[in-house]
Order: C-alpha cells, then structure tokens, then sequence
C-alpha cells in the first residue's frame, strides 16, 4: 500500500495531465473549426470566378466586347501564401465587391499543360501572383506584398489600390 501523501501527489499529477490533454483537445478543435470556416468563406468568394485556362478564355471574349481589364489570379491549391492571400485578401468585403466589376479568374497551374502554358506566358515568378490585363493586352503584375522594409502583406483595401493604380495608367 502506498502511502497517502505519495498516492495523492500521483493523483494530483494524473489530473494536471488529463486537464491539460483535453485542454489541447479543446484548443485544436476550436482551430479546426475556424481553419474550416475560413476555408468554407475562401471557397465561397472563389463562386464567381472564371477557372483556369478555359476560364481565361471565357474573360478574353467579354474583354473583346467590354473593353474592361481582366484580373488574373496564379495560385497553387497546395501553397500556404495563396491560402493566407485567398483568406486575408480576395475573400475580404473590399475585394469581393471590386472584382464584380472586372471579369476575374484564377489559374491553377498545377490543373494542366494549358495553365502552365499561360504561366510560362505570363512570366509568372511563382505563387500567388496577380496580373491586370488591359484592354491592349498589356499585362502588369501587381505586387502582393507591401513595399516597405521589411514588406508585409498588403491588406485588401491596400490591394484594392494597388489594382485601382494600375487601371490608372
């Protein structure tokens, strides 16, 4: 038999370490709830645009008859700075109502030799990148990044700019 002060030192440390299993328990589902709600309001902004090369070509024929910019969007499904540049920026109120002026697509390089192709095209450096496509097929890349030392990522109302600065030109 073990001695009563030991036995409840045991105990007491057994409580402390199912308290703070199902406290990390708790915390991860609390994270996965909102990764999942993120992704779920990410994947709901995205309804709208035009997909991959098909896409692409789908915003060509209405620029040909609008004469209004194409916004392109150079993602990967795998890469986490698409997923924070989705989630902080293209889902966000500013940009979503932005884009309904413009016809929009995204490309998936990763879909097909098509996407790849207009990725090579387009010169793209990697993901995410985003092009405004003029009227007279001139591309300019806007920077998803801030200019600043050190940069940071730019908000959606600072990319909103940033696109409305290009449309300028």
């Amino acid at each position: 038999m073990l001695p009563k002060g030991r036995f409840t030192g045991l105990s007491l440390i057994n409580g402390l370490l199912i308290g703070l299993v199902l406290l990390i328990m708790a915390l991860g589902g609390v994270a996965i709830y909102r990764s999942l709600s993120v992704q779920e309001e990410v994947a709901r902004s995205f309804e709208s645009w035009f997909e991959d090369a098909n896409g692409y070509q789908k915003a060509l024929s209405i620029q040909a008859k609008t004469r209004q910019p194409i916004l392109l969007y150079f993602y990967a499904t795998w890469c986490p700075h698409c997923k924070d540049f989705a989630a902080e920026v293209l889902s966000r109120p500013a940009m979503q109502t932005f884009v309904k002026n413009y016809p929009h697509v995204r490309i998936a390089p990763d879909n097909g030799q098509a996407e790849q192709k207009l990725m090579s095209e387009f010169g793209a450096p990697g993901y995410p990148t985003f092009y405004v496509v003029l009227p007279d097929q001139k591309r300019v890349q806007v920077d998803t990044f801030t200019q600043t030392n050190p940069p940071r990522p730019k908000t959606a109302a600072e990319f909103v700019q940033s696109i409305q600065d290009v449309l300028k030109q």
